[in-house]
């Protein structure tokens, strides 16, 4: 019991974080609250501000904006694997799991789960940090992957 509360305690902290970055521009590879980032840089700062990473856990790797439209790389991918991620069901989705949209060739996009579908925190050109539908405007159509920090509970279910 006690393990799902600290679960339940991080997840909210990781939401009470991404709520502060709000408002910050849209900066290609930025990572300072307030200035500018992008959507990689924000979800490991959002984990690394809440201690749900450890403080050394390497920056993700630089992509161009433009890598989903010409690349089958998925780097966004790995950037979330590197954190520690692993790979869930969108019906195990809870509040602090990150979706990632195939926006091309590849999976170009992150954002936080708030309230899925209802409410991801998330930084986009030109609008940057936003509350924004998980599977509207301009993800719309996106097929989506699902990821979490958190282990799966011992019946394989995760929420």
């Amino acid at each position: 019991m006690a393990d799902k509360a600290n679960e339940q305690q991080m997840r909210a902290r990781l939401i009470e974080v991404g709520k502060s970055w709000l408002g910050t521009p849209y900066r290609n590879t930025g990572c300072l609250k307030g200035a500018g980032t992008n959507c990689a840089m924000l979800m490991w700062a959002i984990a690394r501000e809440a201690g749900a990473i450890p403080a050394d856990t390497p920056e993700p790797r630089w992509y161009s904006p433009q890598l989903h439209a010409h690349s089958r790389e998925e780097r966004l991918i790995s950037n979330v694997l590197g954190c520690g991620c692993h790979e869930i069901r969108e019906d195990q989705v809870q509040p602090g799991d990150v979706v990632a949209y195939l926006t091309g060739l590849s999976h170009g996009h992150l954002a936080l789960i708030v309230d899925w579908p209802h409410r991801v925190i998330q930084s986009s050109a030109p609008r940057g940090c936003q509350y924004s539908h998980g599977k509207g405007g301009r993800v719309a159509g996106c097929r989506m992957k699902f990821f979490t920090l958190f282990p799966p509970l011992e019946n394989g279910d995760h929420g």
